[in-house]
């Protein structure tokens, strides 16, 4: 029995850490919300419903986006994907964000890929590479609105176009591969993830920007519903900025707590306010996260069930 390497973390370690950053974002957030309780419970009480409800309408519309440029990857990929089959795949799958540790949702995607019918290296590809392309979008989106981030210090705003500028250059296929090569030295394990042409990845990385319009949209939507006056550039620029936050803060489930206090940071409101319209921002996005799931789960499973039936019927007819 070998020794175990005393250079590795125990493996409680990441969850351990990941459940401390949330529980200090969460104190965070209920402390700016209790610093003016009384107007933010009013506001609550009297918010507009048809704002709302276009919230709702922008957070389903945005993850469905995302789920169906996840399908026009997987078919660049060599695995022809409808539009729908793809969304269902990814409400399903994208679940696992919700998990410590950050690697369940291309786990939960990238399996029932597989299990639908496509190459396993494609499936996972695939799946890591819209993740790219869904932050890479999400850094040019910052980047475009970091003027109007007041909150923000010139240092980081600096930072934050350069980073758009440095996705862009990232996509180019020499350096995309070096990068790749990094990666696979670092996990050990070969990904076999070949770079797209320049053009071809920079139009998938735009497409997802209306994704990340439709997400900050959202905080602004509920800022009117709540009766908060706010510029929409600024508020957008935020909560994009909350959401990449949040990502790169991969030990906490879903980014619990850190893009709240990302958001509350940023975004340019009093604390309690920012704090208010966050919380609401999560609840919405976990409802559709919640009904997309209950409502594609069960075509999934009749979509794996197909699958595994042809994959039976071929073997069978190899071996006759």
């Amino acid at each position: 029995m070998s020794a175990p390497d005393p250079r590795r973390l125990p493996r409680w370690s990441v969850p351990a850490l990941g459940g401390a950053i949330a529980v200090l974002a969460i104190t965070f957030v209920i402390r700016s919300l209790s610093r003016d309780w009384d107007r933010i419970s009013d506001a609550f009480s009297t918010m507009a419903i048809a704002p709302a409800l276009f919230a709702a309408a922008l957070a389903t519309a945005s993850m469905t986006l995302i789920g169906m440029l996840w399908g026009l990857v997987l078919t660049e990929r060599g695995a022809p994907t409808p539009p729908w089959t793809a969304v269902r795949w990814y409400y399903v799958g994208e679940l696992g964000k919700y998990l410590p540790g950050g690697i369940w949702p291309v786990l939960g995607r990238g399996e029932l890929a597989r299990r639908s019918g496509a190459p396993a290296g494609t499936a996972y590809g695939s799946t890591i590479i819209s993740l790219l392309y869904l932050y890479g979008a999400a850094v040019l989106t910052v980047a475009g609105g970091a003027p109007w981030l007041d909150r923000l210090p010139p240092w980081a705003r600096v930072t934050v176009i350069v980073g758009g500028a440095t996705v862009i250059i990232c996509l180019h296929p020499t350096i995309g591969a070096w990068v790749l090569g990094k990666i696979e030295s670092l996990s050990g394990r070969q990904l076999k993830i070949a770079s797209p042409p320049w053009g071809r990845a920079l139009r998938l990385v735009v497409a997802y920007v209306p994704a990340w319009l439709g997400i900050g949209s959202v905080s602004w939507a509920l800022a009117v519903a709540l009766g908060f006056d706010i510029s929409p550039v600024g508020i957008v620029g935020a909560t994009v900025a909350a959401w990449l936050a949040g990502f790169l803060a991969i030990p906490v489930p879903g980014g619990a707590g850190v893009r709240e206090a990302t958001f509350v940071l940023l975004c340019g409101l009093p604390r309690a306010e920012a704090a208010a319209i966050a919380v609401a921002a999560r609840v919405i996005f976990v409802v559709v996260d919640l009904a997309g799931f209950g409502i594609c789960a069960p075509s999934v499973r009749h979509l794996t069930k197909s699958a595994d039936r042809r994959s039976q019927a071929t073997d069978r007819n190899g071996r006759d």
